[in-house]
């Protein structure tokens, strides 16, 4: 057991009035789950406990809650304070913290990578008797950093497509709008389109040629698809056209909606680990320098006992100062050194997190 393991469990037998973390989650106790002003008050008193007092929520998350701080001395800038209840957020928080240390050290451009992760201080609240868990008591932790901002869109864009554009469900993976719309005009090109429907509609080819000349015709004369969200709509229409001719084989039809693996959609980037890569047709955009140097640098944590994980687009910002991307939300990086895992010692988990980021 990890000495941080130890110390959190040490805290929660003090108390048996603690709600377990597994009784807390998922349910409306969890800390985001908390009325506003419950949640300003646990707020209040952690940042109290640095020295500091809550501006501004700036947002939130499915664990937890960020503010803005200031320091009552007035002389530090301000930071963020991030409060949850998930247990294990200071410990992943600690181990970067000090794993930050350790590689400014021997290479200060990767630590870069990492926040300036400040104090991290917890509470216990009591919950009120109008909330899930009343007249019982939850460990809360407050963990200070460096304040951040938003990556620039197309930083964003580039590092994780277009899953998290709230107005691109279906566009997931896809690098960008440009790369979309790029595979789109390439899928129905007639030199692409034409010989995959005559392996799809080879039957109706062979028995009929004449009539399949006027249906691939008829084909070509349909308004192509301008998005994958139309894409579908798109394949029904030729399926119906298909019937029209007399096409009755629903072998046939069914093969149709392969049609998009007849394009060559290969994964994107190839420079970043496995985590980063989605199925995204590549423009002739290049990839931002920025991003390159961001995926190399993740793999690099490796080397010093690190392991990244839930590294995503709502959690990776930038440096104001610096413009460099930092990875914010480091509360379930792993110790790789500590964490060794071999076939049979039960924890796929986290042997496929290894994997997808380059470790053996």
């Amino acid at each position: 057991m990890s000495y941080f393991r130890y110390k959190i469990q040490k805290m929660l037998r003090e108390d048996k009035k603690i709600v377990k973390w597994k009784h807390i989650q998922g349910s409306n106790g969890n800390f985001h789950q908390l009325s506003p002003e419950s949640r300003l008050e646990i707020a209040q008193k952690l940042a109290e406990k640095m020295g500091a007092y809550v501006l501004e929520e700036l947002g939130e998350g499915g664990w937890g809650v960020v503010y803005r701080i200031r320091g009552t001395a007035g002389s530090s800038p301000d930071m963020a304070l991030k409060v949850s209840m998930l247990p294990g957020e200071p410990m992943g928080y600690t181990r970067t913290r000090r794993r930050k240390r350790q590689i400014a050290q021997k290479d200060p451009n990767l630590a870069s990578i990492l926040p300036e992760i400040g104090e991290i201080v917890n509470i216990l609240y009591d919950y009120k008797s109008n909330e899930q868990f009343a007249g019982k008591r939850a460990r809360v932790y407050g963990i200070s950093m460096e304040l951040l901002e938003p990556l620039p869109d197309r930083v964003r864009e580039q590092l994780f497509g277009l899953q998290y554009d709230p107005e691109a469900e279906d566009r997931r993976g896809f690098k960008s709008k440009e790369a979309e719309s790029e595979w789109t005009t390439n899928l129905s090109d007639p030199e692409i389109l034409l010989p995959a429907l005559r392996d799809i509609y080879s039957y109706f080819a062979d028995r009929n040629p004449e009539l399949y000349v006027k249906f691939e015709k008829e084909v070509l004369n349909l308004n192509p698809p301008t998005s994958y969200r139309n894409y579908s709509e798109w394949l029904g229409e030729i399926k119906s056209l298909a019937k029209t001719f007399g096409v009755k084989n629903s072998i046939a039809h069914s093969q149709l909606h392969n049609l998009k693996d007849r394009l060559k959609v290969p994964q994107h980037p190839e420079s970043g680990p496995e985590y980063f890569r989605d199925p995204a047709y590549p423009t002739k955009e290049k990839e931002l320098p920025m991003v390159h140097d961001f995926y190399e640098k993740l793999k690099d944590l490796k080397n010093y006992g690190l392991l990244f994980w839930d590294t995503k687009g709502d959690n990776t910002m930038m440096r104001p100062s610096t413009k460099e991307i930092v990875v914010a939300d480091v509360g379930l990086f792993q110790n790789v050194e500590k964490d060794k895992v071999n076939e049979n010692n039960g924890r796929p988990e986290l042997k496929r997190w290894r994997s997808m980021a380059g470790l053996k």
